[in-house]
């Protein structure tokens, strides 16, 4: 039986009881405060993960950021390279290009 059947099995047996006693007024109370604890503690769960995705989204988004430098900077270091070894080496001939 899933968590949501169970629920309104129950709600169903104490709304039963509650209309079959003459004074309904206490067991009524007890049940709306208890749907408005489980709401509010649903609320509370709810803000709780969604401030836990957040955080890990932002996590993985620093992690990416860091690879993208990373994998920037090994271009730069090639592009340099590639460009002093013109400055040294000349433009080259099609035969080097061939080559």
């Amino acid at each position: 039986m899933g968590t949501n059947t169970a629920a309104v099995r129950l709600k169903e047996a104490a709304l039963g009881t509650f209309r079959a006693s003459r004074g309904a007024a206490l067991p009524a109370g007890v049940l709306l405060a208890g749907w408005a604890l489980s709401g509010w503690l649903y609320l509370r769960m709810d803000q709780g993960r969604l401030a836990y995705d957040e955080a890990r989204r932002d996590s993985i988004v620093a992690s990416i950021e860091g690879e993208i430098r990373t994998r920037m900077a090994v271009y730069e270091d090639v592009l340099r390279g590639a460009a002093g070894f013109l400055a040294v080496s000349g433009p080259p001939s099609r035969e080097d290009w061939r080559i």
